[in-house]
């Protein structure tokens, strides 16, 4: 049955009290382990409150015969998340002082006053925080990284046999190879970059008549002020402000459905003309 599992099931069962109560009985082990319960001094028992309460806050990591004992019974891919997971939350405690500091000088009351810039520096930390949390992931589980992508691609997801793709071909001749990746680097690909260029385009369109609507339109640039700022049309026109700034955003929207749409269809004309195998790569 765990062979089973561990073909089929690429996520952990949460719902499932007895694997809930397996993983804690694991969490408990771990921490009577160390010689820790060898006295009932005090030394010893602070030892052993301040493990169980870093576990508990997901500081500490889970030990290596835990990590061994999921990947056997429920698979690399399942092993990898849960170290994933618990490597992210000890990166979440190094948040916890920015938060405290963020609440505690009130840089939310700043979002729309002249001290603004300091609002955008503390987004700007959390993006860097962001980035370092993504560039630490890659290299504090390169084996579990690099067995998942052992698995053959067509179960790597699923855990289960991929179908071929429709499109894909497994005897193509040399002219049709070379007619496949002309088509590739000469109609695909200059296609995605002006469909990339209109939506920079567009979209800088849109900022500039957002701000033209704010500070031309709603006159902003000259009613801002210290004691009373000016940072939309609303100021002046009222409801006929906040509806003209709404319906940037409803365009905005539905140019982003359109968006989709293209950028669908020209992913997948690039991806069948790559000639991928299995459908799940494809669809990737």
């Amino acid at each position: 049955k765990s062979g089973e599992v561990a073909n089929q099931a690429m996520t952990w069962p949460l719902h499932d009290a007895a694997v809930s109560a397996a993983v804690m009985g694991h969490d408990a082990k771990e921490l009577l382990q160390g010689g820790l319960t060898a006295g009932s001094s005090l030394r010893d028992r602070v030892q052993r409150t301040v493990r169980k309460v870093l576990r508990a806050l997901r500081i500490t990591r889970p030990g290596e015969e835990r990590c061994k004992v999921l990947t056997q019974h429920y698979g690399a891919g399942v092993d990898f998340a849960l170290a994933w997971t618990a490597f992210f939350i000890q990166q979440l405690w190094f948040m916890v002082p920015f938060a405290l500091l963020w609440t505690w000088i009130g840089a939310r009351n700043w979002h729309q006053t002249d001290k603004r810039w300091i609002w955008e520096l503390m987004k700007v930390v959390v993006v860097v925080w962001a980035f370092l949390l993504a560039l630490q992931s890659t290299w504090r589980f390169p084996r579990r990284m690099t067995s998942r992508m052992r698995t053959p691609s067509s179960r790597r997801r699923s855990g289960r046999s991929d179908a071929i793709s429709k499109a894909y071909i497994a005897k193509e001749t040399w002219c049709h190879w070379c007619k496949r990746y002309a088509e590739l680097l000469f109609l695909a690909v200059p296609c995605l970059l002006a469909l990339l260029g209109l939506v920079i385009t567009i979209m800088s369109g849109m900022t500039m008549l957002v701000l033209h609507i704010i500070y031309t339109w709603g006159d902003c640039i000259h009613l801002h002020s210290e004691d009373k700022p000016c940072r939309d049309a609303e100021v002046k026109f009222s409801i006929l402000g906040w509806a003209a700034e709404v319906s940037c955003d409803i365009v905005l929207a539905l140019l982003f459905e359109a968006f989709f749409s293209c950028s669908k269809g020209i992913c997948e004309w690039v991806a069948g003309l790559l000639n991928v195998k299995y459908a799940s790569d494809q669809a990737l």
